[in-house]
């Protein structure tokens, strides 16, 4: 460390690159829980490091995404009927997830749930869950919408809570945001 007592340039980007021997790292350590200035210092410097690799992830990725663009346009080829059929390798979809629909209030009477439709989507898997998150019915359909069982019994004046996830391709589920609803029916009837 410099004679004024703080740390110069050299000795912020050594510490922040980690180049420093132990014994300097302890004494730089020691300095900065009670120097605030050089301790503002170190993090601005860490700031403007973050955001740098930020920027440069973003300078790569942008063309990298333009050039899977152009990929994807020139391996597309007509279908026989005039069509583009697009021919992807290992290409993931959008991230798409199912916008729950009802029941998403309080009800009495609960015959079914349903949700918007993922597009592609395989299948959707449905779970409705207790208060302490314990799931009291699953399903898995290829609609967007679930018939529940009549055998299912809610419980008067309890929030239950549910969510839909679509494969929308193999092995790979979206999830969407989670739904409540109040089952306030006094008697058990749907």
């Amino acid at each position: 460390m410099p004679a004024t007592g703080h740390l110069d340039e050299n000795d912020t980007a050594a510490y922040i690159s980690g180049r420093v021997q132990p014994a300097v790292r302890a004494a730089i350590e020691e300095h900065l829980i009670g120097c605030e200035e050089c301790r503002e210092d170190v993090f601005a410097v860490r700031h403007v490091l973050r955001t740098a690799r930020r920027r440069r992830v973003t300078r790569i990725a942008v063309p990298a995404a333009l050039a899977a663009s152009v990929l994807i346009v020139m391996m597309s080829s007509t279908d026989g009927a005039g069509r583009f059929e697009t021919i992807v390798r290992g290409a993931a979809p959008a991230k798409v997830a199912p916008a729950l629909l009802a029941p998403l209030d309080t009800v009495s009477r609960l015959d079914s749930v349903r949700w918007h439709a993922v597009p592609g989507a395989l299948r959707y898997r449905v779970v409705i869950s207790s208060e302490d998150a314990r799931p009291v019915w699953r399903a898995v359909v290829r609609d967007t919408a679930a018939a529940i069982p009549e055998s299912l019994r809610f419980v008067p004046l309890v929030r239950y809570y549910w969510s839909v996830e679509a494969e929308t391709r193999v092995g790979h589920w979206e999830e969407s945001a989670p739904g409540s609803f109040w089952w306030n029916a006094v008697s058990a009837p749907r």
